[in-house]
């Protein structure tokens, strides 16, 4: 695990808004970012801090909505499982 030094800390990345627009849910906002920290930085070199420090949000707010890294992960999948329904069921 790695830690930032208390007087350099790296700068959050720039969360694109495409279809995982903001919604105004806290959530869906953390699946966001989460989704883009997987994206850019590979899943396995991304850790719970990393979405934390991305969204501006707490360690204890994460936890409130996924139980772990893994468990954000299943999320996201689930929402990609729901997304090739959709698609699948329009046809």
């Amino acid at each position: 695990m790695r830690h930032a030094s208390p007087t350099t800390r790296a700068a959050a990345p720039e969360i694109p808004s495409g279809d995982g627009a903001w919604r105004g849910r806290p959530a869906t906002q953390i699946l966001d970012v989460a989704r883009h920290i997987f994206s850019t930085q590979g899943y396995a070199a991304s850790n719970v801090n990393d979405i934390c420090q991305a969204a501006g949000i707490a360690r204890g707010t994460f936890y409130l909505y996924f139980d772990s890294k893994p468990g954000i992960l299943a999320a996201l999948l689930g929402v990609v499982e729901e997304r090739v329904r959709a698609v699948i069921a329009t046809g």
